[in-house]
């Protein structure tokens, strides 16, 4: 009796730890799974974010490329009628009704306005990594100033003076200038300024959001 009392109770512990052992394979495994899920979710959340940007940037580009082929189909035409009718010297006239530097600004202001629409705490979060005496915050209805327009561009993905410089038209010195003075006044590291600004989320995704200094 007592040697079965033991074979049983023998049979008990090893069915005890082959369960303990399976648990704890299940257990990691879950623990596993969940991690990847996350990082899933992380992907997912970052592809939706870039899908995002993609979408409402495509947009604003085809309102303002169609708004210059019309432009350009007007003067076009104006150009034909004055070569029938032999007006030479009134050609030059057409092209005058281009103002490159009014054109310029609208593209600015396209700019700066589409890009606050999917970034609206853009500004709130690159003011909070300045000290208040230092921060940049554009006049209701005015145009991004140059620095606050670089860094939107830094969030778009265009890190390289050169690029931004041609998009702004300015000299490459001239960018990196004024990238330097601002991180130079800003409270996190200098090699961490562009990090924190690429992670600003767009309007799709919960943030904290700073409040604005008077």
């Amino acid at each position: 009796m007592i040697v079965i009392f033991f074979f049983a109770a023998a049979v008990l512990m090893a069915c005890t730890a082959v369960l303990f052992v399976r648990l704890r394979r299940a257990a990691a495994l879950a623990a596993d799974a969940l991690q990847k899920n996350d990082l899933l979710e992380q992907q997912n959340t970052s592809l939706a974010e870039k899908a995002r940007i993609t979408e409402e940037y495509i947009g604003s580009l085809v309102n303002v490329i169609s708004g210059y082929l019309l432009k350009i189909e007007k003067i076009k035409r104006s150009v034909e009628r004055k070569v029938m009718v032999k007006k030479y010297d009134e050609i030059g006239l057409s092209f005058n009704e281009i103002n490159i530097r009014k054109e310029r600004e609208v593209f600015f202001n396209d700019f700066d306005v589409a890009f606050l629409k999917i970034f609206p705490t853009f500004l709130s979060e690159f003011n909070a990594m300045l000290h208040p005496e230092d921060q940049i915050w554009p006049k209701e209805n005015q145009p991004l100033p140059t620095d606050l327009r670089i860094f939107a561009l830094v969030r778009l993905g265009i890190a390289d003076c050169e690029t931004i410089a041609g998009i702004l038209e300015y000299s490459e010195r001239t960018i990196y200038v004024y990238k330097m003075r601002i991180k130079a006044k800003s409270k996190v590291p200098a090699n961490q300024f562009d990090h924190n600004i690429l992670a600003i989320n767009t309007a799709c995704f919960d943030r904290p959001v700073y409040s604005r200094s008077a």
